[in-house]
């Protein structure tokens, strides 16, 4: 390898895996600083050599070149053993043969279609928002991941699951995501899954739950019928051949389901709710998306998607939320022989982060990062280097296939909610962000959840056509 451009660092196996495991944020920043902000930053996570890719043309390079620097890396390796080797985890033929499977449910016609979902469940939530009343502390947080699990199994299965089924699908994924981060922190210890102890039993019992509502409904004929014209993610599945012969076996769509509603679910639920933080905080660019909102879309209007398209200022707070709360903030790559990445070349076997959070505020790119501005998203203030920091979704040929379903799914809840409600925070100070797996609202409490009261807006001059 050649050497480093810039003020290099000594790494320190022990301590930087500690402060990583610890503080992984403020150890990426203290490295950018230590080495002047250099492009590529050394550190090591015991024995693992990595760098930091602290470049936009660099982290681009990486991203396109997906066949040489591929999901090895001890995350995906750790999430492959819990959610099994979906679209989200698998690599090279493999992942093309499975992206090939799921692209004509996310193609762009489809994609508009699933808009009725979106705008069915966020009626639903808006409904539940009205019987709450404004004394009634609501966490949003949870009413989010609610409503995006409604969704994603209403495209995937195109039925209403019992409660209980819909809890052991929701508690399945979160525990999984959550004992997975928690082997990722002690550097993928872990004793074989056959041994009973706490942890192996509390993670078979989470992707039982999951694996048993899921059997289920595949055994059930009467979820789709042939003459239905509505085709669900998991027909596709079912008539999709196999990677390696034959039809797809139960486990490899249990995989993708795995991977659809890892991704469609948590990460979603997590940026509606810091919009509305946010929002809450912002009471003249709460009146303006209602203004956006009241012009295009009529009470009782069905909407659509040239509808949606006639929103900037909707897609533009999404954006601003995705840049300041990217939930994939931080990703990593190996590469599984020796290659070169700009100028330098690497040996096999090392380990790649990157990081969206820290492109996105990078007070260099943008101005003022920390605040919340959608307008930095309008047309005349959006700039091409911006642009180039810019990858809530990631880059390249394995960029998120759902990027336009998340932007349809929020923009649609937010036209169903934000013109008929006010809410408030019941407190002065913001949730700790936890950078997790994703970037999750942290109470004082430990717990997951915003605690907000919601009322309806009177100043509305009607109300959601679900009443």
């Amino acid at each position: 390898m050649q050497k480093l451009p810039h003020k290099t660092r000594k790494v320190r196996p022990i301590k930087d895996a500690i402060q990583l495991a610890k503080h992984p944020l403020n150890f990426l920043r203290s490295i950018i600083k230590e080495t002047d902000n250099a492009p590529l930053v050394p550190f090591m996570v015991g024995p693992m050599r990595s760098f930091l890719i602290n470049d936009p043309a660099l982290i681009r390079q990486l991203l396109n070149s997906y066949d040489v620097f591929e999901k090895t890396t001890i995350n995906y390796n750790e999430g492959r053993q819990m959610f099994k080797n979906g679209i989200v985890f698998s690599n090279s033929d493999e992942w093309r043969h499975n992206r090939k499977a799921l692209n004509p449910a996310f193609h762009k016609q489809a994609i508009e279609g699933y808009i009725s979902i979106f705008s069915k469940r966020g009626k639903a939530l808006a409904s539940w928002w009205r019987t709450q009343g404004p004394t009634a502390p609501t966490n949003i947080y949870s009413t989010f991941v609610n409503t995006t699990m409604d969704i994603t199994l209403d495209v995937f299965f195109a039925k209403d699951f019992a409660p209980e089924e819909k809890e052991k699908v929701a508690r399945g994924i979160d525990d999984m995501l959550a004992w997975t981060q928690k082997r990722l922190l002690r550097g993928g210890l872990k004793l074989p899954s056959f041994i009973p102890t706490p942890e192996n039993l509390a993670i078979r019992k989470a992707r039982n739950g999951f694996n048993e509502v899921l059997t289920r409904i595949l055994n059930d004929q009467s979820h789709h019928s042939e003459s239905d014209d509505k085709i669900t993610m998991v027909d596709l599945l079912l008539k999709s051949p196999s990677y390696f012969g034959g039809p797809m076996t139960f486990d490899q769509i249990a995989a993708e389901v795995n991977s659809i509603m890892l991704a469609g679910t948590e990460t979603t639920a997590s940026v509606l709710t810091w919009m509305f933080v946010e929002l809450a905080r912002q009471p003249g660019l709460v009146q303006r998306l209602k203004a956006e909102i009241h012009e295009v879309i009529k009470p009782g209007e069905v909407i659509t998607a040239e509808k949606l398209r006639k929103l900037p200022l909707c897609r533009q707070t999404v954006n601003e939320t995705l840049r300041l709360y990217p939930p994939a903030w931080m990703l990593m790559r190996s590469n599984a022989k020796e290659a070169m990445l700009g100028d330098y070349t690497f040996k096999k076997r090392t380990t790649f982060y990157f990081s969206a959070y820290l492109q996105h505020t990078n007070p260099a790119i943008w101005l003022s990062p920390e605040k919340f501005d959608p307008d930095r998203f309008s047309p005349e203030r959006f700039t091409p280097g911006q642009k180039d920091h810019f990858i809530p979704f990631s880059l390249g040929p394995r960029k998120c296939v759902g990027e336009e379903f998340a932007m349809l799914e929020a923009m649609t809840l937010m036209a169903e909610t934000i013109p008929y409600f006010k809410w408030s925070l019941m407190t002065d100070s913001l949730p700790e962000l936890d950078f997790n797996a994703t970037i999750r609202p942290k109470a004082k409490n430990g717990k997951y959840e915003v605690m907000m009261l919601i009322d309806q807006d009177s100043s509305a001059a009607v109300t959601s056509s679900n009443d």
